[in-house]
């Protein structure tokens, strides 16, 4: 969370702090989240717990379909869990199935978010300007939209 977070009054010892998109945790199978009051001049940290978050995978494709629709290609037909086989002139060939697939014209992009209990896509390449891939992992659906608008954005011919 924010640092600067104003969760209400300072007086009592209960505070309600309603979490922000900017305050995304990067996401691990485990993940330590600290707790602590600031009196404005030093920071008492009174716990530390530890949470196991699951099922974040539902988050992941909307975020995903999010960089996408807020990128250059906005209108780009989005396709789930699409398999992509590709072949370089020199006949490197490369198969994996990937979350989302974006297509736009003559273009593709496909992208995957890897949890911690998956495994990687393994070799894959680009083939600029007309394919290119991204696995992503550890981050916020925040991050990830912004990940993914990026790529198509400097891609995007």
């Amino acid at each position: 969370m924010a640092a600067e977070r104003d969760c209400g009054d300072t007086e009592s010892t209960s505070h309600t702090c309603t979490l922000k998109p900017e305050d995304g945790l990067a996401i691990a199978n485990s993940t330590y989240v600290y707790i602590g009051c600031s009196t404005g001049e030093s920071f008492n940290s009174s716990a530390k717990f530890q949470m196991h978050l699951t099922d974040f995978e539902p988050y992941t494709n909307p975020a995903i379909e999010n960089g996408v629709n807020t990128s250059r290609a906005s209108s780009a037909a989005i396709y789930a869990d699409q398999q992509v086989y590709a072949r370089t002139i020199l006949n490197q060939q490369a198969l994996a199935t990937f979350d989302r697939v974006a297509v736009f014209g003559a273009q593709r992009w496909a992208f995957s978010y890897r949890l911690e209990n998956e495994s990687s896509i393994g070799t894959f390449f680009n083939i600029s300007p007309s394919f290119y891939f991204l696995e992503l992992t550890n981050l916020s659906s925040q991050q990830l939209s912004h990940q993914v608008g990026s790529l198509i954005n400097v891609t995007k011919t």
